[in-house]
């Protein structure tokens, strides 16, 4: 038997998975940071719900990934207190989608597609198709019973599947400008009148 070529043979193989191994799991990376990234650009653009009785968020899935929202809260500036909100119902909303270019914005109706998909898991956690949003809110008197705590950004736990099938959660708080048009519309609806 030829012990140095078995070896020299040994030693391919062993390099070669070695480095197909090492490229599966850089692709694995890559497109993790991409999904991650695409999520948190999707959902940091949290919009703001406010009822007659009710003020809230609204959460759309403006990616091309379906994903389970987990949590959603309203928080104040520093961020170590808030209000775990309850999820209302699907939006109704026009969901935008902004181009790089100079054509046209695409307007997309939401009451057709999120009325149809969207379910909550055995958890209770809200499934979210692409393309699709809700509404998470609490009623006024809430707010008015805890008046220390004002909020001043959203925050929401995704999950989502990875390309191998495993379970990943990212936490998403509100843009600057999501931010400021939550803290101008929670001080609108405490001011309005019953």
């Amino acid at each position: 038997m030829d012990w140095p070529g078995f070896f020299q043979g040994v030693a391919e193989s062993v390099v070669s998975a070695l480095l197909w191994t090492g490229a599966a799991w850089f692709f694995y990376f890559l497109r993790h940071k991409y999904v991650e990234r695409q999520l948190r650009g999707a959902f940091s653009r949290i919009g703001v719900h406010t009822g007659h009785d009710s003020f809230g968020v609204t959460i759309k899935n403006e990616s091309e990934f379906s994903v389970i929202v987990r949590d959603v809260a309203l928080l104040n500036e520093n961020k170590s207190e808030g209000f775990q909100l309850r999820f209302l119902e699907p939006t109704t909303d026009y969901l935008f989608t902004e181009k790089q270019t100079n054509k046209p914005m695409t307007i997309k109706l939401l009451s057709i597609v999120a009325r149809k998909e969207l379910r909550l898991t055995p958890q209770g956690f809200v499934e979210l198709p692409t393309q699709s949003g809700s509404i998470w809110a609490l009623p006024k008197r809430f707010f008015q019973e805890q008046t220390a705590i004002v909020p001043s950004l959203a925050r929401a736990v995704i999950e989502y599947k990875t390309l191998l099938g495993n379970t990943k959660l990212i936490i998403v708080e509100s843009n600057e400008r999501s931010a400021a048009m939550l803290r101008d519309s929670f001080k609108k609806f405490m001011e309005q009148k019953p």
